[in-house]
């Protein structure tokens, strides 16, 4: 096995959102090819058993053997790869004509020198560690790494190495082959450039930005860092664009970038969302009136006039703050608070800035607006579903998940299911929603089932308005079980806490439809609500679901202990399972199997992810555990 200590060289395969992921996003133009490609933290070289069996006899008869050397001597010189061979010492033995079209030295200039003549400085270590590998009759399989021509041009190559024996079978030297992908590498630097920075202005898109945002979230507890995200949008841009054409307001959009790097510190970050609007990270930040001088500096440079040809523009801009870990937990939070603060500034007259407060309305024209969109989520193919697991505290093997719904709407990116469920259920929009969500998740679970077992469980939320008189017809959804050959019991719905206090009729028709269907109930959010305990014996759940509130403060000063124990206790004397939302710990997690509570569901075990994804993270598990599978 190789070594993975500090010391062992590492390279970086071309993955290129890895590879970029290491830049610090500060304010400048888009990395350049070679950016990509230094060694870092990333894949250990991987080697792999040689067989010298497996190397093919030269023929016993001289003459058969004869022939049989020079038509291996042909395949080697005709090759189209380079093909060296090298003693143990990395001393260069021979160097076929692809070797000498591909790095500019002749075979003449290479044998007898040392194979490091061809590694770049920042290369060097690999050497040593490969032969060390090599005398040890291990090799090296389709390794990417860079190496350097005569003229000094840098060339991505894939290699493989195996060790070479002699008669006797010891290792005597080394065979090498490598292939130059500096092409494809230079394709996929492209490709993942275009993907990840804005073609006009050289920032950096969204997804790059909250990427980076999150890993300084992650890191951000360990060093006690805060940060602020500042939302600008540019006032009154659409002016320009209809009056000057869309060229001058691509210029436009241009020397505001510029001004806004301009305005920043060295250790921010920007990015360019789209049309007018950017986004700002500060790192780190120490207070408010840090982010009002930086935030005054970038509107003082953007009201510098901006000379387009013979025309002379003045813009202004709003910006709209918000601050980890006040305002957010992650990048998506972040962004769309400080999104709603920018909103503010410009209904506060624009040309200021705004930070995020609790609770921040969003106005009766954005309410408006957005309800409209939703309306035509569903057929707009605008929704979609992730899954987190839920985990079996006792054996930790996930046999059940949540269905959660995300919108990404068309210009505003991912809108929160907490600004967007309650606006569906105003508007009535949350019952064609409610109902794609349950034939989704019906269509999942047919599949689901086949791969991982007629037990496997998916849970998902369902309005107090979809069970209202009028709405819609569960025996719809039971009949779309049947029809996909969907077990009832696979299927778990979560109903709020608030449905408890004084159920209506028609509701518990609805639900008691639903469980002789073999639909299984949970209650969400239990202990935030007033619970009727008489109803909660009567409706035959399966499930209680804790608060995300109460297990992120177990193992603090406090009665969350006491009442997280009395929630499972409860719930064991009605024979209910109990399932702990927001486990981030492993402290919560062991406190909670010590209660004797079933599941744990949490960013501790994984956050919510695509179909694809979930059935990777499974398979993993179910393969580092198949006893328990």
């Amino acid at each position: 096995m190789p070594d993975q200590s500090p010391d062992a060289p590492q390279s970086r395969q071309p993955a290129m959102a890895q590879g970029e992921r290491r830049l610090s996003l500060s304010p400048g133009e888009p990395p350049a090819l070679s950016d990509a490609v230094p060694p870092g933290p990333a894949e250990v070289i991987a080697f792999v058993p040689a067989d010298m069996n497996a190397v093919s006899s030269v023929p016993a008869d001289p003459e058969r053997a004869v022939a049989y050397q020079r038509h291996c001597a042909a395949i080697v010189e005709s090759s189209d790869d380079a093909i060296i061979s090298k003693s143990l010492d990395g001393i260069v033995e021979s160097w076929n004509p692809a070797a000498e079209r591909l790095f500019g030295y002749s075979a003449a200039e290479m044998i007898g020198q040392p194979m490091t003549c061809i590694f770049p400085p920042e290369r060097l270590a690999e050497e040593a560690y490969i032969l060390e590998h090599l005398r040890q009759g291990e090799r090296v399989l389709h390794f990417e790494t860079v190496r350097r021509s005569k003229s000094g041009r840098q060339i991505n190559v894939s290699v493989s190495i195996s060790p070479i024996f002699d008669d006797s079978g010891r290792i005597v030297g080394a065979s090498k082959i490598a292939r130059d992908i500096t092409e494809r590498f230079r394709n996929q630097h492209v490709m993942w450039l275009q993907s990840n920075y804005d073609s006009l202005t050289g920032m950096p898109k969204r997804a790059l930005f909250e990427e980076r945002l999150d890993q300084l979230i992650a890191e951000a507890p360990a060093q006690g860092a805060r940060l602020a995200v500042l939302y600008i949008d540019l006032d009154h841009f659409k002016q320009v664009n209809d009056g000057l054409g869309r060229i001058a307001g691509d210029q436009v959009i241009a020397a505001a970038a510029g001004r806004i790097r301009d305005g920043l510190r060295d250790t921010d970050s920007v990015a360019r969302l789209g049309g007018d609007e950017f986004v700002v990270l500060l790192s780190p930040t120490a207070s408010g009136d840090e982010i009002e001088r930086v935030a005054k500096h970038v509107m003082e440079q953007l009201r510098e006039p901006i000379q387009i040809e013979t025309e002379t523009v003045y813009i202004s801009c709003s910006i709209g703050c918000s601050m980890y870990p006040q305002h957010g937990a992650d990048a998506e939070e972040l962004v769309r608070h400080a999104d709603l603060a920018m909103f503010d500034a410009k209904t506060a007259g624009r040309n200021r800035l705004r930070f995020f407060a609790q609770p921040l309305e969003v106005s009766a024209q954005e309410q408006l607006k957005l309800g409209a969109a939703l309306r035509t989520a569903v057929a707009q193919h605008e929704l979609k579903l992730v899954y987190q697991p839920v985990v079996c505290l006792r054996t930790g093997q996930v046999h059940k998940c949540e269905a959660l719904i995300r919108w990404h709407h068309p210009e505003r990116g991912l809108v929160s299911p907490a600004q967007f469920i309650p606006l569906a259920e105003s508007t009535g929009a949350i019952r064609d929603i409610g109902d794609w969500v349950f034939h989704e998740v019906t269509r999942q679970l047919q599949l689901w089932q086949a791969r991982f077992g007629p037990d496997f469980q998916v849970s998902l939320n369902v309005s107090p308005l979809q069970l209202a008189p009028g709405a819609q017809d569960v025996g719809d959804w039971v009949r779309a079980l049947r029809t996909a050959g969907v077990a009832g019991k696979s299927m778990v719905v979560e109903i709020t806490e608030s449905l408890m206090v004084q159920p209506e009729a028609g509701i518990a028709a609805r639900l008691h439809a639903l469980r002789e269907a073999g639909v299984q109930l949970a209650i969400d959010d239990f202990g935030t609500g007033y619970s009727n305990l008489n109803n909660l014996s009567q409706m035959d759940l399966s499930f209680l679901k804790v608060d995300q509130s109460f297990t992120r403060r177990l193992g603090q000063p406090g009665r969350d202990h006491a009442l997280v124990e009395a929630i499972v206790g409860m719930a064991r004397s009605l024979g209910l399972q109990v399932i702990a939302e927001g486990v981030e710990t492993k402290e919560q997690e062991a406190v909670l199997r010590e209660l004797g509570c079933d599941y744990g569901q949490g960013y501790l075990y994984a956050r919510p992810m695509p179909a694809p994804e979930l059935e990777r993270y499974i398979a993993r598990q179910r393969a580092a555990r198949p006893d328990l599978a």
